[in-house]
């Protein structure tokens, strides 16, 4: 009886032994189609990679014609590279199937551009792959681009990876200044006034490479440096970002007179080169009227429909043109004084009658129509700069006859 209990324990554990072992095995199975890139000869191993160069490790974009062409004159350019990779597969280079690089932005995982190279040539263990890479990048961007290369054979194994830097450069200039503009507002019994200043700033290789714009107020009780913004912030005065106007407000305490006080002006780009230097003084110039004109002077009054009239006047400010807040002139009623105030536009607009945008030169076509009188019509032409002063033209008459 003990031999028969003996018996059936004994098949029972070798049931059981036989359901672990079908469990492992189908388990195995299982695991081999979740990763099919693993292979089960445990003999095989990844390629690798042993070499990746490019034709260049530095390139000056505006002199390297070798590598560079750029279609739009300098503001970006296509960069065309060769570069060689060399692999190594345990299984023959003929398992290699391909090899991929991809090229990064400098201090950046952004990727510029991707791709596989061609093959040249296989032996028994290793592959040549080569290729001439192109790729665009901006004038604003140079620095260390990254190219990463790796390998993959026909079992999609991967290699290592291997990096190789490319230093992009290109020639500098510095930012340049243009004049400032700017308001003063001096509170009655105060002995400080609130500045609100812009000033344009240019650079050749775009406004991304200004870092900082800086003024310094001399013979003020505070003479620190001020950052100037291009952020569009109200708080700063600023209206459009990454437009080049540079904007900042604050309160000046003269150490003597506010005119005495003295701004100056420079940037810094990101290389280190300073601007020129421009300096502005609290001390307001006053604008001038060099010339007003009406064209023609003397008109028939059409019978129907109208005819155009060119109101025109050029100006001057020896804070520059950009002082200038406005340039506009107003018809005096004789024998009364009543005016109505009409802009001039310095826009470079056919409809304005402006041949040329800033120039200083401020025009405005109107309509004289049938309805119009007869007898002399008399204007006067203004100019109001930024500090609310303003300059008069004499009077300039204008004609009309049936």
């Amino acid at each position: 009886m003990s031999d028969v209990r003996s018996q059936k324990e004994n098949k029972k554990f070798l049931l059981l032994l036989l359901l672990i072992a079908h469990y492992s095995l189908f388990m195995f199975f299982i695991g081999c189609e979740k990763t099919p890139t693993e292979r089960i000869d445990d003999n095989s191993k990844p390629p690798f990679l042993l070499s990746a160069t490019t034709d260049a490790d530095s390139i000056n974009v505006d002199f390297d014609t070798l590598y560079t062409v750029s279609p739009d004159s300098g503001k970006t350019f296509t960069l065309s590279l060769p570069v060689v990779a060399i692999a190594r597969d345990s299984q023959g280079g003929g398992s290699i199937s391909s090899l991929h690089f991809t090229i990064f932005k400098p201090r950046s995982s952004s990727v510029v551009k991707s791709g596989v190279l061609h093959r040249d040539s296989t032996n028994f263990d290793s592959a040549w792959f080569s290729s001439v890479v192109t790729f665009r990048m901006k004038r604003t961007e140079p620095g260390i681009y990254r190219f990463e290369f790796y390998a993959e054979d026909n079992a999609r194994w991967k290699s290592n990876a291997v990096s190789v830097p490319l230093l992009i450069t290109r020639k500098n200039s510095p930012p340049i200044l243009g004049l400032p503009t700017l308001q003063r507002h001096t509170p009655i019994g105060s002995d400080s006034s609130f500045i609100t200043i812009s000033l344009s700033v240019t650079d050749s290789n775009g406004i991304e490479n200004v870092q900082n714009v800086l003024v310094r107020p001399q013979n003020a009780v505070d003479s620190s440096f001020q950052l100037m913004y291009d952020d569009g912030l109200y708080e700063h005065r600023d209206i459009f970002p990454g437009d080049g106007i540079f904007s900042t407000v604050f309160w000046i305490t003269p150490v003597d007179s506010i005119n005495k006080v003295v701004l100056k002006f420079f940037a810094i780009d990101f290389t280190g080169d300073t601007s020129n230097i421009v300096h502005r003084s609290l001390q307001n110039q006053l604008p001038a009227i060099l010339f007003a004109n009406i064209f023609p002077d003397s008109a028939r009054i059409p019978t129907s429909g109208s005819i155009p009239i060119l109101f025109s006047a050029t100006v001057s400010d020896s804070d520059g043109l950009g002082d200038i807040d406005e340039v506009y002139f107003r018809r005096i009623y004789s024998p009364d004084t009543s005016y109505f105030h009409f802009p001039l536009f310095d826009d470079g607009e056919i409809a304005s009658g402006d041949s040329v945008a800033n120039d200083g030169t401020y025009s405005i076509i109107l309509p004289l129509s049938s309805s119009a009188t007869v007898g002399s019509k008399q204007y006067r032409f203004f100019v109001r700069d930024k500090f609310g002063a303003i300059d008069s033209s004499g009077t300039r008459f204008l004609y009309l006859h049936n």
